[in-house]
């Protein structure tokens, strides 16, 4: 899953943060509660995304795996609750990893919002959203404070949710750099890449992207104003922000470049198209629901029926998408159904595909075409109630 959650640092991880918490263990000294719920959380993840490719000798199946996440989940959340008392940065990437996992498991609950009101309030304590002031310039360069700005980014925008938690100039931090972890070091960071050049970052600072257009649609909303004219400019600028990015977006993330299939050294960036692919086109859908079925109306305003055709056209880039990611074959095909925010996608896209084929009729190539591909959008429903 590092493709699609950097809050970690995996170098870090891999190298000291493991063997750290089993030298405690095995030295029967006492173990730090972030370290440990961060490990405890990250175990949960892989159980809940474990498939039959993952390394044998651990699990009979990925069932037996995925049986066991709700024990790693309560651990996890058990000790968050012991430690909290002397948090560390760790502390909070554990709460995100496991804010991840429990929204995957539960949806949007009064838990999850629970946990991402914990993680703000931790990273407030820990003064993450001044982690760039003046004040602290001496430090600004290094592993510790590029790590801070990446959680406190992750917690304050995760997912557009709990967003008025957070003050707007406790926002105004400075974006991370767009460099491989690799090149993270302790005292010092190499120098920033463009944003065109694709990095382990890229992903991640698309998605602060996304969330700041996702404040801005929640920012201009009203539901209080009924006037038509004002409810299409506020959707039309909307709107627009979000082809800008899907026009705009390094072409290293456009998924027609991999009409062919990713090869070995695009498959974790094929996925990573994939999922802004989705996201984005999702929340387009979302955009211009609320006007779909008015749509179809001949005598409301022209704006109607331009709304009704981008709910459908992106609707049909998040079919387009699922066809192009279960024809490659690859690994995610397996899992991709156990994120909420993909079926999410792929519930609403098939609901807005299906209305506009009874209303519409049957008689169009695209109509048809549709139609010919609903079965498999109910299989991908089946799979994931299978996958519960």
């Amino acid at each position: 899953m590092g493709y699609i959650q950097r809050v970690v640092h995996y170098p870090s991880i891999r190298q000291s943060f493991v063997n750290d918490v089993y030298r405690q263990i095995g030295g029967h000294k006492t173990i730090q509660p972030g370290y440990l719920d961060l490990l405890l959380r990250i175990i949960g993840t892989a159980t809940h995304v474990w498939s039959d490719i993952d390394v044998g000798g651990l699990f009979s199946s990925p069932a037996e795996a995925h049986s066991q996440t709700a024990q790693w989940f309560n651990a996890a959340y058990d000790v968050l609750y012991a430690g909290m008392s002397s948090p560390n940065l760790e502390t909070i990437q554990g709460v995100i990893i496991l804010s991840f996992l429990l929204c995957n498991l539960k949806g949007v609950s009064l838990r999850y919002r629970s946990l991402l009101s914990t993680g703000l309030l931790l990273g407030r304590e820990l003064g993450l959203h001044r982690i760039d002031h003046n004040s602290d310039a001496g430090s600004a360069n290094t592993l510790q404070a590029e790590m801070g700005l990446r959680v406190w980014l992750m917690a304050a925008r995760h997912g557009g949710r709990g967003i008025y938690q957070v003050n707007p100039r406790h926002m105004m931090v400075n974006k991370p750099h767009n460099i491989n972890d690799a090149d993270l070091h302790e005292d010092s960071l190499h120098r920033d890449l463009p944003v065109s050049q694709l990095t382990e970052m890229s992903y991640f600072l698309q998605r602060v992207r996304m969330a700041e257009i996702s404040r801005m649609i929640v920012d201009h909303d009203s539901v209080a104003v009924t006037d038509a004219d004002w409810q299409s400019g506020y959707i039309t600028a909307m709107d627009i922000e979000l082809v800008h990015i899907l026009t705009y977006i390094p072409p290293f993330f456009h998924l027609d470049r991999y009409k062919q299939g990713p090869n070995s050294t695009t498959s974790g960036v094929f996925i990573q198209a994939y999922m802004l692919s989705s996201l984005l086109h999702t929340a387009r859908c979302k955009l211009h629901l609320r006007h779909f079925i008015s749509g179809q109306k001949k005598e409301n305003p022209p704006f109607y029926a331009s709304s009704r055709v981008a709910c459908v056209q992106a609707a049909r880039e998040i079919v387009r998408g699922e066809n192009q990611l279960n024809n490659s074959q690859h690994p995610f095909v397996l899992i991709r159904m156990r994120l909420s925010a993909i079926l999410y996608g792929v519930f609403v896209a098939s609901i807005v595909l299906l209305v506009d084929a009874s209303v519409n009729g049957t008689g169009s190539p695209r109509t048809r075409s549709i139609m010919a591909r609903w079965p498999r959008h109910c299989d991908y429903l089946r799979m994931q109630e299978a996958t519960r």
